[in-house]
């Protein structure tokens, strides 16, 4: 029965691209893009709203904060998928942003 069971499974992956392409079933979409990660879980959403503010940054730092944490989620996306991450050029976007946010590169903890 079990072999069976899984003789499904190139049908079933001919199902859901028929109701993506075909039918644009959008709740099915949703659903594929959460299953492989491009949107966040529950939990990774609550970990960026479960952060105490620190009194002792100002917005800038917070916001640069903010930037450090969805670049380590980009890298370890890509690691997952073996996708390449660009690394000269995500240092350099990290750099502009830190001179528009006008931090000096003591003032957050350093860039990786």
């Amino acid at each position: 029965m079990r072999v069976r069971f899984y003789g499904f499974g190139c049908d079933a992956l001919d199902a859901v691209q028929y109701a993506l392409c075909k039918k644009k079933d959008w709740q099915l979409g949703y659903r594929v893009l959460v299953d492989i990660g491009v949107i966040p879980t529950q939990e990774e959403r609550q970990r960026f709203s479960a952060k105490p503010v620190d009194p002792e940054k100002d917005e800038a730092e917070r916001v640069f904060e903010i930037v450090l944490q969805l670049n380590q989620i980009a890298r370890e996306r890509a690691r997952i998928f073996g996708m390449p991450m660009p690394e000269l050029e995500v240092q350099e976007g990290l750099e502009e942003i830190r001179r528009q946010l006008n931090l000096t590169n003591g003032a957050s903890e350093p860039v990786h």
